[in-house]
């Protein structure tokens, strides 16, 4: 995964077999706007994070889904944010494309 202009915010797998290139706009999954102050972000991080799972779903998708949102927090925090903001801007609304390791996603 060698889309991201700055690896170490959004690429967290640099261009290793296992993991896979998905475009993400951290503030649509976070239910936000991309001017929300830092305060609305954590708040919906705590909001996101405690909806439960439906039926159904492992254990292991619960841990996937939370290191999915923390890093997403992470990125859309302190300095990291304008850098994110950056990649939006040169991704369009889809968001950068973001490394995801394939160990996040308990069935690949």
């Amino acid at each position: 995964c060698t889309a991201s202009a700055f690896p170490d915010v959004l690429c967290v797998s640099r261009g290793e077999a296992n993991s896979f290139s998905l475009p993400l706009n951290y503030y649509e999954l976070l239910g936000i706007s991309n001017t929300a102050t830092t305060a609305e972000i954590t708040s919906a991080h705590s909001k996101v994070v405690s909806i439960g799972l439906e039926e159904g779903y492992t254990q292991e998708c619960a841990v996937a889904r939370r290191s999915l949102l923390d890093f997403m927090f992470g990125g859309l925090s302190g300095g990291m944010r304008t850098l994110y903001d950056e990649e939006l801007h040169k991704g369009g609304k889809d968001g950068p494309l973001v490394c995801i390791p394939l160990n996040w996603l308990p069935a690949a």
